[in-house]
């Protein structure tokens, strides 16, 4: 479905599918593509995706009309509005925002099934990366600006393959989860090394890998960007 945003001097914005064609943006601007189809690569990760929004449309069933209905003024009050794919603020239905918080939960077993109350949370800053070889070991220590994080909360660790020394800028989806610090685990410098080669392979030399950290609260399933950071092999 495509999104349009008219004004007085006709349509300034437009995203999505409009029969075969494609229309973006992107960080130079905005674009129009032909539509192919998308592949399904089927990973790990979006099976369990698929099969935790099973599981919380089947919670949601199982709400009483009272439950649901708090769930949609809580939709309703403006407190977990989000943005569109044209930058807009949209508030979402009780439905939708029961779903999106349980299935980012879901990886760490848990639920949600009252709307949560908002509070404030530590959000450790990524601040620099380092890669250290040889060893022995072989370290790559994420640099952060605090030394803990609020109880009930994870900060998860995003990474790229090794690229290339002449790339500056991967896409979004060039990354993936490889490892999550709890409160109990989190430290001002954590090595990440072991978890890298494990879900990557260890990495050769004149090699780029990059990093983007983020804080999940587990009480609300809100989630903030805490920063990049990047090695060379």
């Amino acid at each position: 479905m495509a999104l349009i945003t008219n004004s007085g001097i006709g349509i300034t914005q437009f995203s999505g599918k409009l029969g075969s064609d494609i229309f973006a943006r992107n960080s130079s601007g905005a674009y129009v593509k032909s539509f192919t189809t998308p592949t399904n690569p089927n990973t790990s990760y979006q099976s369990a995706v698929r099969t935790f929004m099973s599981d919380s449309v089947a919670l949601w069933e199982t709400l009483s009309i009272e439950e649901q209905e708090a769930w949609h003024q809580a939709a309703q009050s403006g407190m977990w509005s989000k943005n569109n794919r044209l930058g807009r603020r949209i508030s979402q239905t009780g439905r939708s925002l029961f779903l999106h918080m349980n299935v980012t939960v879901a990886f760490f077993s848990r639920t949600i099934t009252e709307p949560p109350a908002a509070r404030t949370i530590i959000t450790p800053y990524l601040e620099s990366a380092e890669y250290i070889n040889p060893g022995p070991p072989v370290q790559m220590n994420l640099d952060f600006s605090e030394s803990s994080i609020t109880s009930q909360t994870v900060v998860q660790f995003w990474g790229t393959e090794p690229l290339s020394l002449g790339v500056t800028r991967p896409k979004k989806s060039a990354f993936r989860r490889f490892t999550v610090r709890s409160s109990s685990t989190f430290a001002s410098t954590v090595n990440v090394n072991g978890n890298y080669v494990t879900r990557f392979g260890t990495p050769g030399s004149g090699k780029r890998i990059f990093f983007r950290t983020t804080a999940l609260d587990l009480l609300t399933a809100m989630q903030y960007q805490t920063g990049q950071a990047m090695i060379e092999t």
